[in-house]
């Protein structure tokens, strides 16, 4: 997952990337802090929270930078 934080942002913008299963129920969260101006990529090992493997399926991720949010789909097949 790789997001970008626009130049524009120059104080630093704060930035959350959270996992949710198709039960909207929030699986992990992988990265809750500021980041300055750039490009970011994120990696998920398939756990969650407690480190477990999740299962096979369907997921959605989460990004919410500053103003901007947005949700994508992704799928854990093993």
């Amino acid at each position: 997952m790789a997001f970008d934080i626009p130049a524009q942002a120059a104080g630093g913008v704060a930035v959350s990337l959270r996992v949710y299963d198709v039960l909207g129920r929030e699986v992990r969260t992988l990265l809750q802090e500021v980041k300055q101006p750039g490009t970011f990529a994120v990696n998920w090992d398939g756990r969650d929270q407690s480190g477990a493997l999740v299962r096979n399926g369907v997921y959605f991720y989460r990004i919410v930078a500053g103003e901007f949010a947005t949700v994508r789909k992704l799928m854990v097949v093993r």
